[in-house]
């Protein structure tokens, strides 16, 4: 009798920590987006003007909805081509200043300046990335697609956060349309891996000071997609904190990507 009250109370004390654990880290996520885009940090999360007018604010309107987008075009960029593209979700609720932020410290790269367009979505207001549903995703990039001259294959998809939700769901829809997945970090929402994904690269970064849930989920990631015999990298991006700082060299991600 007296064991069996010490198994209950232990069982209810391991579900009281695991709550703990995802009310904190659904607070801290809350706090992240409030602190990094109010208007008491803009100065220090600042992007600066060279920066910004490499992105091209654009939208459409498809199937009577209106899809927000900003664009990167590749250094040389000559219009008669049709390049692939690396379409890049950013975290938290990727509102405008969020999407610029995340092309400025993870989305720039000249591994994908030299030969993509890349394509940044502005996720629908109060919504994150990991709310997206399949009939969104595929609005949404049946919109750009309308609206931009673009290769039908040999696409990234990249993802930061609740932006990695979308990065490993589009490629789940149109497997056909990419050569790999790039997410920093980054957590994939299924545990079926599709057949069709034999083919794809897929790299997983994490930042070396990230919170355990995330290092976890970067984990879980690896173990489902390895057990599947996808071609999966790891790579700890060094002393970089969950929102990845300006002056950590995002070279080194792609890098990574393009020559393993």
């Amino acid at each position: 009798m007296i064991n069996k009250a010490k198994k209950e109370i232990n069982n209810m004390t391991m579900v009281k920590k695991i709550m703990n654990k995802k009310i904190k880290f659904t607070i801290l996520t809350t706090l992240f987006t409030f602190i990094l885009f109010s208007g008491a940090t803009a100065q220090m999360f600042s992007v600066p003007g060279h920066i910004t007018r490499e992105m091209i604010k654009d939208s459409v309107q498809y199937n009577g909805h209106n899809v927000r987008y900003f664009k990167s075009l590749p250094v040389n960029y000559d219009s008669t081509k049709f390049y692939p593209a690396m379409i890049a979700f950013s975290g938290g609720l990727a509102f405008e200043r969020i999407v610029e932020y995340c092309y400025f410290t993870q989305f720039r790269s000249i591994y994908i300046r030299k030969d993509f367009i890349t394509i940044m979505p502005v996720a629908d207001e109060g919504k994150s990335f990991k709310d997206y549903t399949d009939d969104d995703l595929k609005l949404m990039l049946g919109a750009i697609r309308q609206q931009e001259s673009i290769a039908d294959t040999g696409w990234i998809a990249a993802g930061t956060a609740f932006g990695s939700h979308a990065a490993f769901n589009l490629p789940r829809i149109y497997p056909a349309m990419f050569q790999g997945i790039i997410v920093m970090p980054g957590e994939i929402p299924f545990n079926d891996i599709p057949e069709e994904w034999k083919h794809l690269k897929i790299l997983l970064a994490i930042p070396e000071k990230d919170s355990y849930e995330w290092k976890e989920y970067w984990e879980k990631t690896y173990k489902i997609l390895s057990e599947n015999k996808i071609k999966t990298i790891k790579f700890v991006m060094k002393d970089q904190p969950h929102v990845v700082l300006p002056r950590y060299d995002i070279d080194l991600v792609y890098e990574e990507y393009f020559n393993n």
